[in-house]
């Protein structure tokens, strides 16, 4: 029997106290009808519905959009509130400077308060042919304060965009062929030159994977953005792959991965 991807975020989860969604947009994990749960994203409900609309995407699941979010800390946007939980499904490989994210995150959870995250596999989607995302480039972006998708982040998205069989996410339970790129070098350089010559350029492409994760890499650069003292989360529970995504639930008061730091690497790196 497949298990409903819900089951794996919200597993421990005190459902019982106030919740939060980041990024929901058609298909949310927490409806208000079932929890209780505020919604924050980057337009609000008629927005959201207006553009999945014109992309032929079912909008019926849309929530009513809580908080709309235009770039302010999220503390600055949700005041005093403090949440027992927050879920944010494929939403950190997007944010310009994950770091920065998981500490707004932080600042409004409740003090035993856990972050429920579900993160796409490079593996098993369009991601397949990119390195991992190191520490480094985390690191960096947190540094300089990045507000923005790089010009680097948006070329390498789509240079090494890949399909199998016709799709961008896959089992990798089931045969497929071997991923094909989607665009063609000439595709690429000509974006490449509009960014350069045309800020705005970037900003129209946004919506990319900022970032790259296998599991392990990312529950890698966690613990030591954990350890480097850049984050106060760390590592409560995770869920292997299923399907194209895996799951990792991060709190104050996480144990931290259940291998050493050398054994994560070593699987990180061999993935």
């Amino acid at each position: 029997m497949t298990v409903d991807r819900r089951e794996y975020i919200l597993a421990g989860l005190d459902l019982r106290g106030g919740g939060l969604e980041i990024g929901g947009g058609y298909n949310p994990v927490a409806a208000k009808d079932t929890y209780r749960v505020d919604h924050l994203d980057h337009a609000d409900q008629a927005g959201l519905i207006a553009k999945y609309d014109a992309q032929g995407i079912d909008t019926s699941r849309i929530q009513h959009v809580d908080y709309v979010w235009s770039g302010q800390s999220y503390r600055e946007l949700v005041g005093e509130k403090r949440y027992d939980w927050i879920v944010a499904s494929h939403v950190i490989e997007h944010v310009p400077d994950p770091i920065h994210f998981l500490n707004d995150c932080a600042a409004i959870l409740a003090e035993d308060g856990v972050l429920s995250l579900a993160v796409p596999d490079k593996r098993v989607c369009f991601d397949y042919y990119r390195p991992p995302t190191g520490l480094a480039r985390l690191v960096d972006a947190f540094v300089r304060g990045d507000t923005r998708t790089t010009v680097g982040a948006v070329v390498e998205h789509h240079l090494y965009a890949a399909a199998a069989d016709g799709v961008i996410a896959w089992d990798d339970a089931f045969a497929h062929e071997a991923p094909r790129f989607v665009h063609t070098v000439e595709q690429v350089r000509w974006l490449y030159e509009q960014m350069v010559h045309d800020r705005n350029a970037v900003a129209q492409s946004q919506d990319v994977h900022a970032w790259a994760f296998t599991p392990q890499s990312f529950r890698l650069v966690v613990e030591d953005l954990f350890q480097l003292g850049l984050i106060p989360l760390r590592e409560r529970a995770w869920h292997d792959t299923q399907g194209y995504e895996f799951f990792v639930q991060l709190a104050r008061d996480g144990s931290g991965p259940d291998v050493d730091r050398a054994t994560l690497a070593r699987t990180a790196l061999s993935a």
